[in-house]
């Protein structure tokens, strides 16, 4: 069994207290996404304080999670706080975001000329941090792989985070993160590895699902894609998804990429991405199995999933892991489900 603690600390890195009182503690890591820690707090517990020193003030305090001593991920900021109570009992539910949230509310500042470099996103962090009040300790971590020179149109202001996340999907696209000790890491082109893990029910595996969505929205057979004004107008289509599903049309806009190649690369990924159902499973791991040991398995890693359902359907098909979530009891007993990709 696994030992967890739970660390406040002040946006400077400084720990100001161990929690120890949580409950219903909740963590979900994500591809290309802050991620969140939730849980609940009896309000007489000794740090449940909305002041500076208690640790746990919304909107300034931060929290880092250790398992078994290694701290996991990402650092999270404390984000919402709701108060709850009733005759007998009163209780905090506190909720954390990773702290690349903090990039949500930044901007990138319009220019003449393209940002274009290969250290395209850590120039408009690292520009955002020089202004008052925008250091958030975010330093340059290290490239995985070899970075091509990115180049991209800010006509006007744009979230930081929303700009990272659009370059990073078109084009030469890349997988980021920013780590525990807050350094901004790139992959090229992706994250995570192929260890060989099968994720197969009956065996490693205790519950799944998956839907099948074919309302609006979830087909698309005819995509035109749009960039800043005065670029050309990008197309694509599927020939054999409009003849199954009928003609399916959207319309998508990247206000600040102005190259020819990634609005195509982005048409492309729009129709292969939705000229079928998207199945995505959540598999549930069984827990402590010796195949899938904690760390043989992360985001962004490759894994097989294989189940038959009945007559309906045979899963047998290698997936991209894009969101762990871990439910703990107050034991800290482990219940693991895995949100996956198709490749």
């Amino acid at each position: 069994m696994a030992k967890y603690q739970w660390v406040t600390q002040e946006r400077n890195g400084s720990q100001i207290a161990d929690v120890t009182g949580l409950r219903d503690r909740r963590l979900l890591f994500q591809l290309g996404q802050p991620g969140m820690v939730s849980a609940s707090l009896r309000v007489n517990d000794p740090l449940a304080r909305r002041d500076t020193s208690g640790g746990l003030l919304t909107g300034v305090h931060e929290l880092k999670v250790y398992r078994d001593g290694e701290a996991l991920e990402t650092v999270f900021a404390l984000s919402k706080t709701d108060v709850s109570g009733s005759a007998d009992t009163m209780t905090l539910g506190l909720e954390w975001q990773g702290i690349a949230s903090y990039m949500q509310d930044a901007l990138v500042l319009p220019q003449v000329a393209a940002y274009s470099s290969t250290t395209v996103p850590w120039s408009w962090i690292n520009t955002f941090q020089s202004r008052t009040g925008g250091s958030y300790g975010f330093t340059q971590g290290s490239v995985t792989g070899v970075a091509p020179s990115r180049s991209t149109v800010i006509s006007q202001e744009a979230s930081l985070f929303e700009s990272i996340h659009g370059l990073a999907t078109s084009g030469a696209g890349f997988d980021w993160a920013i780590n525990a000790n807050r350094q901004y890491l790139e992959w090229h082109s992706q994250r995570g590895e192929d260890n060989g893990i099968v994720l197969e029910v009956g065996v490693n595996v205790d519950e799944w699902s998956y839907s099948e969505n074919t309302g609006p929205g979830e087909i698309v057979t005819d995509v035109y894609v749009n960039g800043p004004a005065g670029a050309a107008q990008v197309t694509g289509s599927d020939t054999a998804a409009r003849t199954l599903y009928g003609r399916r049309e959207a319309a998508l806009s990247y206000p600040a990429e102005s190259s020819s190649t990634a609005l195509s690369a982005l048409a492309t990924a729009a129709i292969t991405a939705r000229i079928a159902p998207i199945v995505i499973p959540q598999i549930r791991l069984r827990r402590n199995h010796a195949s899938i040991p904690w760390g043989s398995y992360w985001l962004g890693d490759i894994v097989t999933f294989r189940v038959r359902a009945g007559s309906y359907d045979f899963i047998n098909a290698p997936y991209r892991i894009v969101q762990i979530d871990v439910a703990l009891d107050d034991n800290d007993n482990e219940t693991i489900t895995l949100g996956v990709n198709a490749l």
